[in-house]
């Protein structure tokens, strides 16, 4: 496991990640979700990889990420 520093000044905490979701910050999240700089926490209609499609990157490329 890697370890990095928690920046306090982060947009987004991952606080926990279990069969119940996965809370982001102090809102606890059940469905898939995006987490984009900037941006609220959207939900994603994707709910596994297998079912991903080019198509589901839209909202990705839309915020120009830098790789």
């Amino acid at each position: 496991m890697q370890l990095a520093r928690d920046a306090a000044d982060a947009e987004f905490r991952i606080r926990s990640c279990g069969p119940e979701g996965v809370r982001v910050n102090d809102e606890l999240h059940a469905e898939s979700l995006l987490l984009l700089p900037g941006r609220p926490v959207a939900p994603w209609p994707v709910a596994a990889g297998a079912d991903l499609r080019p198509e589901d990157f839209a909202a990705f490329a839309a915020a120009a990420p830098e790789l």
